[in-house]
């Protein structure tokens, strides 16, 4: 039986060489969760619409499948291809890798869906990018089933803006010294209950990653290690330039 889509609201996460002249790719719909399409001919401008098949451009889709892979039949631009400049385009290589790793095929996220759009589109207004990224991961441990209170510790107490905590894997957030490597304020854990983003919520950067990454299959994300790279070496200048 052939299974058609079209026009669906998609993002590209992923693209590879697929034999001599097509691309394999990976997309997110809005729909119909992340698909896995060939795209056939593309190499030699064959493809239809191949020219519009760019990460962080929002697109229109149509394709069918008789298996599990699919075949792209057109690709329309849904908007102008949004500007990652620096740092943010890792920021969104990181979204990506994050929904890669953890969203299984043919599974539709329509709400993780609206929320990809959003912070993509935050990270090139030139907002925040931390505040992007930790909205975006608390809606993804939220939506996936492994959300938790940040206003309460596992053990039921109430999260104390004078006091510091982090996650422990397999049980949750506890309260921790401040000297610990890994303790946030917080302050950033209550900003993750609030609609307001700010410098607060991206302190919760440490204890986020820690509750992601019980869940994240293949050990720790490329686009992470980078992230975690750049920003090594941007405070090391700031240091150098106040030394």
């Amino acid at each position: 039986m052939t299974q058609r889509a079209d026009a669906a609201r998609a993002w590209l996460l992923h693209r590879r060489n697929y034999r001599e002249s097509s691309l394999l790719l990976d997309l997110f719909t809005r729909e119909h969760g992340r698909v896995a399409l060939v795209c056939r001919g593309a190499k030699a401008g064959r493809g239809g619409g191949s020219g519009q098949l760019q990460l962080f451009r929002p697109l229109r889709i149509s394709w069918t499948r008789r298996g599990e892979l699919g075949s792209l039949t057109q690709c329309e631009s849904d908007g102008r291809a949004l500007d990652l400049p620096g740092e943010r385009l890792w920021c969104g290589f990181y979204l990506n890798e994050l929904l890669l790793r953890l969203l299984a095929r043919e599974d539709p996220h329509p709400e993780m869906f609206d929320v990809y759009d959003r912070s993509v589109r935050v990270l090139a207004s030139r907002a925040h990018a931390g505040s992007a990224l930790r909205r975006f991961e608390w809606k993804l441990l939220e939506h996936l089933g492994y959300g938790f209170d940040p206003t309460r510790t596992a053990l039921g107490g109430a999260v104390d803006p004078a006091r510091h905590y982090r996650w422990r894997s397999g049980l949750g957030v506890e309260e921790v010294a401040a000297s610990e490597s890994a303790a946030v304020p917080g302050p950033a854990l209550l900003a993750l209950a609030q609609t307001q983003d700010g410098p607060a919520l991206n302190q919760s950067r440490r204890l986020l990653g820690d509750a992601l990454a019980e869940h994240i299959p293949g050990g720790p994300l490329k686009s992470a290690l980078i992230l975690r790279s750049l920003r090594r070496y941007h405070e090391a200048q700031t240091d150098k330039s106040q030394g």
